[in-house]
């Protein structure tokens, strides 16, 4: 299985993981959107806030670089992703924190691009 294959796989399932498993109303849900042919996926949270406004947010986003370099777009979980894909076997020098400004990155860990 070639890298992007191997990712998409991970990825996917990490999603499925991460869902929340929670019966919840019509009002509001989380929904994975995956497109496979450009390489983003979300974990998409749709619902109402307190004040009843309607809110339509990513709470994770991976993008796969045709390089096969996973981009970490957006995390809004408690949950440190990038530690959850290394221990699915996506190296560490495969995974950009995106959300961060490159001179920032630069002092990550991770790849800078």
């Amino acid at each position: 299985m070639d890298k992007i294959k191997k990712y998409q796989t991970i990825i996917t399932k990490l999603l499925q993981e991460m869902q929340s498993n929670e019966e919840t109303n019509d009002a509001e849900q989380e929904a994975i959107i995956t497109d496979t042919k450009r390489h983003h996926y979300f974990l998409q949270w749709i619902g109402f806030d307190a004040e009843d406004r309607f809110i339509n947010k990513p709470l994770l986003h991976f993008h796969i670089k045709p390089n096969g370099k996973i981009w970490l777009l957006a995390n809004l979980t408690e949950t440190d992703v990038a530690e959850e894909l290394m221990l699915k076997g996506v190296d560490k020098k495969d995974i950009v924190l995106g959300f961060l400004v490159p001179f920032i990155r630069a002092h990550s860990g991770f790849a800078v691009a």
